[in-house]
């Protein structure tokens, strides 16, 4: 796969519609940023900024139907609309975004118990415990239990737990596209997105990394503004509103594009294979 002629050629279409695909991306980072004004120490805006996140689990599907038209001819079909096609169509799309943090969720929480296991059942800890559960008490156990090799055990297991979330994400990847152009939702996208990806992560991963500092610029804007102001309430809003803005206006009408162009290259041998 020419990752350098996906690239160039996702420039162009981006440039000719950047206007109304900034735009999009624009009301799409606006309606995302909302549960940043719900952030907040107070039990009743916790819960009320998780039901915001939950409401909006699929506004990103906006992305996917502006790149989709952008790159299959269907330009003239690119309205505001779009931005919002996520959040209105919540229901439809919900099996698949929670799919996928489900698979985010199983793989953190396997982390989380391995690194317990790594701090706490050492050759140190757990053997003093085990052998006199009683005369040793937990806190002396996982005390005794960091050490050099539990360090060292840990760091390898963030290491790996980097790369297999990095990885797992990348396999992941077609599932709203899939989930867009064929109905294919929840684990059987998940199914047919692990196959679809199988050889094209590498690609994915170095297209993604030619954004990283676009990426970082926003995330900067966004940390400098909380810090100047605070992250939350009104002031995490406009954080979050002004990251979005820059990331409209630069970068990621060409990202989106050529993530659907990228999806349209590697869907390509699904269709000789007659498997969709």
């Amino acid at each position: 796969m020419n990752i350098s002629m996906i690239k160039q050629r996702a420039r162009e279409i981006a440039r000719v519609n950047k206007a109304i695909l900034a735009r999009i991306c624009l009301i799409v980072g606006v309606i995302a940023s909302i549960p940043s004004l719900l952030s907040s120490d107070n039990a009743i805006m916790s819960i009320l900024h998780v039901i915001a996140l939950v409401l909006l689990f699929a506004v990103e599907q906006g992305y996917v139907v502006a790149g989709l038209k952008a790159v299959t001819d269907r330009e003239q079909e690119l309205s505001d609309n779009d931005g919002v096609y996520g959040l209105v169509n919540w229901v439809e799309y919900l099996p698949t975004y929670l799919t996928r943090v489900l698979v985010n969720f199983v793989c953190v929480f396997i982390f989380v118990a391995v690194i317990i296991v790594c701090t706490i059942g050492s050759f140190g800890g757990l053997f003093a415990i085990l052998s006199d559960p009683y005369g040793v008490s937990p806190i002396t156990g996982i005390a005794s239990g960091i050490s050099t090799v539990s360090a060292i055990c840990a760091l390898i297991v963030v290491v790996l737990f980097v790369f297999v979330i990095c990885w797992v994400n990348l396999r992941m990847f077609a599932m709203t596209y899939l989930h867009q152009e064929y109905g294919i939702k929840g684990f059987a996208a998940l199914k047919e997105s692990f196959t679809l990806m199988k050889g094209h992560c590498w690609d994915l991963f170095l297209i993604n990394l030619s954004f990283i500092g676009w990426i970082f610029l926003c995330a900067l804007i966004d940390m400098m503004i909380s810090s100047l102001f605070g992250d939350n309430g009104i002031s995490g809003l406009l954080g979050s509103v002004l990251s979005a803005a820059v990331a409209a206006y630069t970068y990621q009408p060409a990202y989106i594009t050529v993530q659907a162009l990228f999806y349209k290259e590697i869907a390509y041998k699904f269709y000789d294979e007659g498997r969709i």
